[in-house]
């Protein structure tokens, strides 16, 4: 019998056991907003600060093996501040995974312009999330012009102190390169979602056009509501998708069934 994890479905379970059902190579861009430490934990299963390196490695480690040789982790994720101070898990489970083999590459940040007003009161608003990008490989898969934007300025001007430029190169127009900081609004999310950590369909979909191929796979090993399944479908990418809460699974896949791409 075939257990092999089926495609464009959503599976109930574990992600680090379930990942063992994908074929191998199958994988071109997992991405996900796994839970956050201490966070929400009367919605959703969590792991303390302490843990989550290791629990992050344990999972990242059953995706080796599943990713394409030129594939992507891309992870959605904040940090936290209690009493003045930013905690070190992030920074420690960045390390960790640098360790077990994994290559990091440039964060990308998404910036929520209409987002809360976070953060102590009488510090800067706090208004951004990382976006952590790791694979097995020094030249991963991306396409950086595929979520650009038209442009009639690409070449580089006006720089009179810098090698780049005299300063008198004309105007070129093009498609320029999505940038590595992501304006979208939180404002973009699902109405009427019942799941306590969405985030928009629109990032999702910028962030699959660029790295995972037309006729690539996309995995959320924590799937949640099913946005990114949503964006790797708009986008006509194929997908799986992993929650451990039957409640989140059963959204995910009544969300898929309505399709339509404002579902998310």
């Amino acid at each position: 019998m075939d257990n092999h994890f089926k495609l464009n479905t959503v599976e109930l379970g574990d992600c680090k056991e379930v990942i063992h059902r994908l074929r191998d190579k199958s994988v071109n861009l997992a991405l996900c907003s796994p839970p956050y430490p201490d966070k929400r934990g009367d919605k959703y299963p969590t792991v303390s600060e302490a843990d989550f390196p290791t629990w992050t490695a344990r999972w990242m480690d059953s995706l080796v093996g599943k990713l394409a040789d030129d594939g992507s982790v891309l992870m959605v994720i904040d940090k936290h501040v209690k009493n003045g101070v930013m905690s070190d898990f992030l920074l420690i489970t960045q390390l960790v995974l640098r360790q077990l083999g994994w290559t990091q590459h440039m964060t990308h940040i998404w910036f929520k312009h209409d987002g809360l007003p976070l953060g102590h009161r009488w510090w800067p608003h706090h208004c951004y999330e990382e976006i952590l990008w790791f694979s097995r490989t020094t030249h991963p898969f991306c396409d950086p012009w595929a979520a650009g934007s038209p442009s009639t300025n690409l070449a580089v001007r006006n720089y009179d102190q810098s090698d780049w430029t005299n300063g008198k190169t004309g105007k070129k127009e093009g498609t320029a390169r999505m940038r590595d900081v992501l304006v979208v609004p939180v404002g973009g999310n699902a109405k009427g979602v019942d799941h306590p950590a969405k985030y928009p369909q629109t990032l999702c979909e910028s962030l699959i056009k660029t790295f995972c191929p037309e006729d690539g796979t996309v995995l959320d090993c924590f799937a949640g509501s099913g946005t990114t399944l949503l964006a790797a479908r708009a986008t006509g990418r194929n997908f799986y998708g992993i929650d451990v809460m039957k409640k989140y699974v059963n959204l995910a896949r009544r969300r898929l069934s309505e399709g339509g791409p404002q579902a998310a």
